[in-house]
């Protein structure tokens, strides 16, 4: 059976997407206007990622460890409820880093446990993209015409 800290890591890796910003403001439904279509399609996209993604790393821990731990969200998230979704961009880009740097730590650690480092890499490359798809999200700047 792999070490210990191949189990840590790879709990650290749900973790961190089964309690991301993402997954608490899909819940918290964020306030919207015309013009957040494309963030709340990229928001559910992100979503839907990670649900799937926490499904087969929980069913690997469960498979492997006969557990699986989740955490808890951060307070802080309860201060972001009457948030717009235009402002909770801007948040989300800064938790999508934090996510990718756990991941990446993750992926250092399980450099010797194949099976949980495909999951932590893939879980990475998700991260990154969804980094991407949440910065070309972000309103663009409306530019002023001279009269």
């Amino acid at each position: 059976m792999p070490h210990r800290n191949s189990q840590e890591a790879l709990t650290r890796v749900l973790a961190v997407q089964f309690r991301s910003l993402a997954m608490y403001l899909h819940d918290a439904v964020p306030w919207t206007h015309a013009g957040d279509e494309r963030a709340v399609e990229t928001l559910k996209h992100v979503v839907g990622d990670q649900r799937a993604l926490c499904t087969r790393i929980g069913d690997f821990l469960i498979d492997r460890y006969g557990r699986m731990e989740t955490g808890e969200y951060p307070l802080a998230f309860t201060g972001l409820n009457d948030c717009s979704l235009d402002y909770l961009l801007l948040e989300l880009i800064a938790a999508e880093k934090q996510i990718i740097a756990v991941i990446e730590r993750s992926v250092q650690a399980l450099q010797r446990d194949p099976a949980a480092l495909a999951l932590a890499e893939e879980s990475l490359g998700a991260a990154r993209g969804h980094l991407e798809s949440l910065e070309e999200a972000l309103p663009q700047p409306v530019k002023l015409r001279a009269v």
